[in-house]
Parts: C-alpha cells; structure tokens; sequence
C-alpha cells in the first residue's frame, strides 16, 4: 500500500507542475511561486521517503483523499480554462471577471483547497508526525497567497462583484450559510 501512495503523490505533483506552464497565464514564475515549488518538490522527496512506512488503514484513507484532491484539481482547470488566471503571487492584473462554475461555485479559491487536502492527504497516509512541519508550511503558503490575490481583486476594477461573491462562498471551505446584509 506504501507503494501506491508514493505512485500517487508522483502522479498528482506532476499534474500540479503542468498546471504551471500548462494552465496558468503568468508570463514567469513570481519569487513567491518559485518557494512554492521548491518548498513542494522538497516536501515531496520527504513524504516519498516517508511513505514506505505508511500504515495499511491510513495509506487508504489517504489515497483516496489524494484522488479526491486530483478530482477536484481537474475541475478547477475545467472550469478555469481560457481565463488567464494567474500563478501565486503574480503581481500583474489578472482577469475581471468572477469565476462561478465548477468548483468554484462553492469555494473562491479550488485550487489552493486541491494542493491542501492532497498535501495533508499524503501526511495523514504516512501517519508520521514528521510528515507534518512541511505540509502546515505549505498550507501557510496557500493562505498568504490567496489572502494576497483577494486583496489585489478588492482593489481591481471587478471589486465590486468579487465583494459580492465573497460575501457567498468560503474561502478555501464551503460557506454552509450565507452573509446577509441587515
């Protein structure tokens, strides 16, 4: 089982670097994206070695919350394709236009939730407590960057209906209820 967690965290990283040259509309890698990556590929090596000792119960909950993290990685790009979104910490003006199909529906930042629950995924199928400390780095990485993307959208000229659309979905987890004025 050790075996197909390790296969499947290979498969999902490669599918995330795609999405950088293959997705994204950032013209070069912003220093931020560059920690990221580097931050990724290091806690990628890492949870491989610790992979080996995954226990049998957790390395099955694990890849199946991988693949649910890939499921919805996929539905982010189908329902992002063809609207230049931009790479984490890209500075340059990004699209006008809120995003509301797919997963976006419910969450304004799938993405940034498919790269978290795969990363605590793969930490919780290696049930090792050192698998940890990189996982909540990148998780804070995530954080700092959608935070820094919704405040460069609340100062863009779609502020107003990002405002709106803010108000009735969560961030990185479902709103189960909406914000009501009054």
């Amino acid at each position: 089982m050790s075996v197909g967690v390790a296969l499947s965290g290979i498969v999902i990283v490669l599918s995330f670097g795609w999405a950088v040259r293959g997705h994204f509309a950032s013209r070069a890698m912003p220093p931020g994206m560059r920690v990221i990556t580097i931050v990724s590929a290091l806690t990628a090596m890492w949870l491989l070695w610790l992979s080996a000792g995954a226990a049998p119960a957790m390395a099955i909950a694990g890849l199946a919350l991988q693949w649910t993290a890939l499921a919805l990685f996929i539905a982010a790009i189908r329902a992002s394709r063809g609207h230049g979104l931009k790479l984490a910490f890209d500075a340059t003006p990004g699209p006008a236009q809120v995003l509301r199909a797919g997963p976006y529906r419910f969450v304004r930042h799938p993405f940034y939730l498919a790269y978290s629950l795969f990363w605590v995924a793969w930490a919780l199928a290696v049930w090792d407590w050192r698998a940890w400390p990189p996982v909540l780095a990148l998780l804070a990485l995530y954080v700092i960057a959608a935070q820094r993307e919704e405040r460069d959208l609340l100062a863009g000229p779609g502020a107003d209906a990002y405002r709106a659309y803010r108000a009735s979905t969560g961030a990185l987890l479902p709103r189960l209820f909406s914000r009501h004025a009054g």
